[in-house]
């Protein structure tokens, strides 16, 4: 059996649902979907309530927010399948071959990643084209393109993975509710245990577009947490915000990237939030953000 698992947080999931059942009657494996809601709010749980009473959708409220760790360990203890498809629940569907896709995936490795999409069609919102941008430039990348660099290019939106494998590992639930990181982590456990990762072309498309404001402010939280791995020596050099910021360490430059920061903190900030978001002042905003996070004893 392979079981497909949804961390639902304030996103209406019926139409993901939907088009999910559709594909799994036409494929030959067994196989179950389960939702768990992670303390959405009324409107959503309201509308979400209609999957509870599907074949084979399992649809679960918590009364608690667990976060994007503990609720997908939660879910993967719930599953009956021995392979475990876990896709966000702000997602939708691309290929109408998605499931079928990994299932003939099964067997040639215990981790396969799907990929991330974006619409091509620039959002008319302008408060979302920040977070429509990064996705474009650093996230909606080729199965080849990613299999340079496996492991750090590992995605928690789409991806399967043996049971036996995940519960052995688990996602980090150091962070409790704090964004960022949970991905990366979970690949690093699959490098330092060799295990292979096969990267595919089977994306789905991110539809859950934050604003900018919104967006920064889960930056914000993602740098807390690179910092506070950076101190316990949970990464490598393979990420690369991590990376800039020991060559600056190294070349004795923190200090003076900090003073740049400072000046120039607001003007990024502004420009993040424009029309024309210029993905390059993100990055040094994160950087900033993290040299000050490193300055806290």
């Amino acid at each position: 059996m392979t079981s497909i698992l949804i961390p639902v947080y304030n996103y209406d999931v019926r139409t993901l649902v939907a088009e999910l059942l559709r594909q799994i009657r036409d494929v030959e494996e067994e196989c179950e979907i389960i939702c768990f809601d992670d303390a959405s709010d009324d409107k959503f749980l309201n509308l979400n309530k209609e999957i509870a009473g599907l074949d084979n959708v399992l649809y679960t409220e918590l009364e608690t927010n667990l976060g994007r760790a503990k609720i997908r360990n939660r879910l993967a203890a719930a599953a009956s399948g021995d392979y475990l498809i876990f896709i966000d629940s702000d997602v939708s569907i691309l290929a109408g071959d998605f499931v079928r896709r990994y299932i003939e995936s099964i067997g040639e490795c215990e981790v396969v990643v799907g990929g991330l999409a974006y619409t091509p069609d620039r959002p008319e919102e302008q408060r979302k084209l920040l977070r429509w941008k990064y996705g474009m430039e650093r996230e909606q990348l080729s199965a080849k393109t990613r299999s340079e660099n496996p492991y750090f290019t590992f995605l928690g939106s789409n991806f399967l993975i043996t049971k036996q494998l995940l519960m052995g590992i688990k996602f980090d639930e150091t962070f409790e509710r704090r964004y960022g990181y949970e991905d990366i982590l979970l690949g690093l456990k699959l490098k330092d245990l060799g295990i292979n990762i096969l990267h595919i072309d089977n994306p789905v498309q991110h539809d859950g577009l934050e604003s900018a404001e919104e967006y920064l402010h889960k930056v914000d939280e993602s740098v807390q947490n690179l910092a506070m791995l950076i101190r316990e020596d949970k990464l490598d050099q393979g990420v690369r915000l991590m990376r800039t910021y020991q060559i600056l360490k190294g070349f004795g430059a923190r200090k003076l990237f900090s003073i740049c920061y400072r000046k120039n903190k607001d003007k990024w900030i502004a420009n993040l939030k424009s029309d024309n978001p210029n993905i390059r002042n993100l990055d040094m905003y994160k950087l900033g953000k993290l040299i000050e996070e490193m300055a806290v004893k």
